[in-house]
């Protein structure tokens, strides 16, 4: 380390890992929202919780111009939206100083398009501060509704999230923010939080957040996935990737830039892998079906 670097607490890196996102955003006339960690409201935090990385939602049309502004001052691109998450969500970037950037185009369990989720978002919005640096945040409301739906998609590592804001809302509170999920097409996933997914089997991602709130195989993940899509290019892209493995989760699984034979070797592993999933599913279900 060199004398003149100082060594911060995470928590103070974090904080101005905020402010630094925010003043960018702000001098490129880019719309975002703090989502998670410092940004949410004292009534849903839990008590000895840290954030790692400064979590930000964007208006759509104005995330090319924020990753551009972010790679200019130095932050390095880790995960695009296509390979961050079943829900291709967020786009990971990381800075030597500032650390790790994650830049939502949408928030999954929204059901409604992305620029009207961001603007609904953005018309209640309201300010935190954060570092001294005033920043742009949900509504308490919605920050609820965010944390519920952010916890759905891993009920077990999330269900302390949920039971926090749960707790903290008063019955109207509760109500209000059913009401607001509504709005935003987050029923689903709403219900997912809820332990109520049984409710919504007729609707076309309702496999998708079964995955994603109790897990599956991979094999379900994508039967999921194709169910979910709703365009006939959606489902044709799905069954192409289906073939091909994810290079930015290789790299992070080997801690390198993946060589043309790792790749490969990992891409003609892909069939086999799929193949003992449905050997495994297929034993689940003999049983059942010989006592029936």
């Amino acid at each position: 380390m060199h004398q003149s670097e100082i060594v911060l607490p995470a928590w103070a890196r974090l904080s101005l890992a905020h402010a630094v996102v925010e003043h960018l955003a702000r001098d490129a006339g880019v719309d975002l929202l703090h989502i998670k960690g410092p940004a949410t409201t004292a009534r849903f935090r839990l008590v000895g919780r840290t954030s790692s990385d400064v979590d930000v939602l964007v208006r759509p049309s104005h995330v090319p111009q924020l990753t551009s502004v972010l790679e200019a001052a130095e932050f390095e691109p880790r995960t695009g939206f296509e390979s961050g998450s079943i829900f291709r969500h967020a786009a990971n970037l990381h800075h030597r100083y500032w650390g790790w950037v994650d830049v939502h185009r949408l928030f999954p369990g929204f059901g409604v398009d992305a620029s009207v989720a961001f603007e609904q978002l953005w018309q209640r919005r309201c300010t935190a501060t954060i570092a001294a640096y005033d920043v742009q945040v949900p509504s308490v409301l919605d920050q609820a509704l965010l944390i519920l739906l952010h916890g759905a998609r891993d009920t077990a590592r999330g269900r302390a999230d949920i039971d926090r804001v749960r707790a903290a809302l008063t019955p109207v509170e509760l109500d209000e923010v059913a009401r607001l999920a509504r709005g935003l097409g987050a029923e689903v996933a709403l219900a997912a939080a809820s332990g109520d997914l049984h409710r919504f089997r007729d609707r076309a991602d309702h496999d998708l957040w079964v995955v994603a709130s109790e897990g599956g195989t991979r094999l379900q993940e994508w039967h999921a996935r194709f169910r979910a899509a709703t365009t006939l290019p959606e489902k044709a892209k799905l069954c192409g990737e289906v073939l091909l493995v994810n290079r930015d989760h290789l790299q992070m699984r080997l801690g390198h830039e993946p060589s043309r034979a790792e790749w490969l070797q990992a891409t003609v592993r892909r069939p086999m892998v799929a193949a003992r999933e449905i050997g495994v599913l297929l034993t689940r279900r003999l049983p059942r079906r010989r006592g029936r």
